[in-house]
């Protein structure tokens, strides 16, 4: 006669079906043995085997997931994104004005609108929403974002703040756009033109220079 599973060992085999089939455990990396198929992960070593169990079920130890490491990209983007920071709030903070925050869409339009301009790095603007302040880097000079703020700060001294007007002759929106008062957003792109030299666009929000206004409100 065919006997019937013992109350104990239906309970061990429910207890098992409710388990879930999958989980993740990271273990040492052992020395290279060069054998075997465990996955490389993050600098550890996943140990996929199956543990076989009453009734035919089995457990199936997976790699436990982990975030890619940081790319020299990422870094490059992120000194960058500093540098422009750094050097715009150094000029505002000078002047008591508030410091500003890093925007992301206002730095996708940058390098969009830098990007078209590189074949020959024309100053053009782009005729966007936003402010706009562009600088041109001849070859041979290795320009970087500090430079470009320093030039376009220059303009400080062809800047009458009385009259909140440029001196005759003489360019100060680059100045004015960049101590704008009300402006609390940046982004910035640095591209290399294709003949030589970069081109360095960086935008604001809210946008400044409104005619007749002055920056320092």
């Amino acid at each position: 006669m065919e006997q019937s599973p013992s109350p104990s060992r239906l309970s061990f085999l429910l207890l098992l079906l409710l388990l879930p089939l999958s989980f993740a455990v990271e273990v040492p990396s052992p020395p290279s043995s060069g054998k075997g198929n465990a996955p490389v992960n993050g600098g550890r070593v996943c140990e996929n085997f199956t543990v076989p169990l009453v009734g035919g079920i089995s457990v199936c130890i997976t790699p436990k997931s982990r975030p890619p490491p940081p790319t020299l990209s990422s870094y490059f983007e992120r000194r960058s994104v500093r540098e422009f920071l750094l050097a715009h709030n150094r000029v505002r903070g000078a002047l008591r004005e508030k410091p500003l925050q890093w925007d992301r869409n206002l730095a996708r339009f940058a390098r969009r609108w830098a990007n078209q301009r590189r074949r020959n790095c024309d100053m053009v603007h782009s005729m966007g929403p936003y402010g706009e302040n562009l600088f041109w880097g001849g070859a041979g000079a290795d320009w970087t974002a500090v430079q470009a703020v320093e030039e376009w700060a220059k303009e400080a001294e062809d800047y009458d703040r009385d009259s909140n007007e440029c001196a005759p002759g003489k360019m100060c929106g680059h100045f004015t756009q960049l101590v704008w008062n009300e402006t609390d957003k940046v982004g910035c792109a640095l591209v290399n033109c294709i003949k030589g030299g970069v081109i360095i666009t960086c935008n604001y929000d809210p946008p400044g220079n409104y005619v007749g206004e002055s920056p320092f409100q």
